[in-house]
């Protein structure tokens, strides 16, 4: 079932961070365990992100709050949103790093929040 998910999210050439949440969000409510699920993220291509990589993303450990995930998440994306720094007039290469920087906090999050069930 989850490959099949996987397979339709990747029609279009990729899978996109809220297919993936979509796809883990399934894999969990029918208990499929972390290693297969990592084993048909590694079929697709796709980066696995360990929960403590996810912390480490927002500058957190995992004993942080809610309340300070939520804070470092905030202040991250604002740091790292493509049109704050477009309004700052960056140069291109710095603009694609921080794209992708960007992206990787809002994965982190969305990691971080499915396993807290929030």
């Amino acid at each position: 079932m989850v490959d099949i998910c996987y397979r339709v999210a990747y029609a279009d050439g990729t899978i996109s961070s809220k297919e993936e949440a979509l796809i883990l969000k399934i894999a969990r409510l029918f208990h499929f365990s972390e290693p297969l699920i990592e084993t048909f993220q590694k079929r697709y291509g796709l980066a696995t992100t360990s929960l403590e990589q996810a912390y480490a993303t927002l500058g957190l450990s995992s004993g942080a709050t809610n309340e300070e995930i939520k804070r470092a998440y905030r202040k991250l994306s604002m740091e790292y949103h493509p049109d704050t720094l477009i309004s700052k007039g960056l140069g291109e290469e710095f603009l694609k790093a921080a794209t992708e920087k960007f992206r990787a906090i809002q994965d982190a999050y969305t990691r971080i929040k499915q396993e807290r069930n929030l």
